[in-house]
């Protein structure tokens, strides 16, 4: 088991963009209702437990695909660079035909 965890979340990055797009039309959803709730309520009180729950999961999958992203544009960019250096290296070999 070599796989660090964070790239074991990588391989569901999928998985955690749906969950950012699901966090942010609840806000966009709990922020219209907003305006109806009278403070006091327990309707507000189950508001604010929602914008406690939701911000820090927008966060956390927001960082995770940042995370997944990067790592795999740096991926990218070292096996071009390897594919460069093989190439570079079997460009001065002298022909031997």
């Amino acid at each position: 088991m070599t796989d660090s965890f964070l790239e074991i979340l990588c391989v569901a990055s999928h998985l955690f963009r749906r969950v950012f797009q699901i966090a942010i039309v609840l806000l966009v959803l709990l922020a219209f209702s907003v305006v109806a709730i009278e403070p006091g309520t327990p309707t507000y009180y189950i508001a604010i437990v929602n914008v406690l729950v939701l911000v820090p999961l927008l966060i956390a999958s927001a960082g995770t695909i940042y995370y997944c992203e990067t790592a795999r544009e740096r991926k990218k960019i070292s096996l071009v660079e390897s594919a460069r250096e093989h190439d570079e290296a079997s460009d001065e070999r002298p022909d031997t035909e």
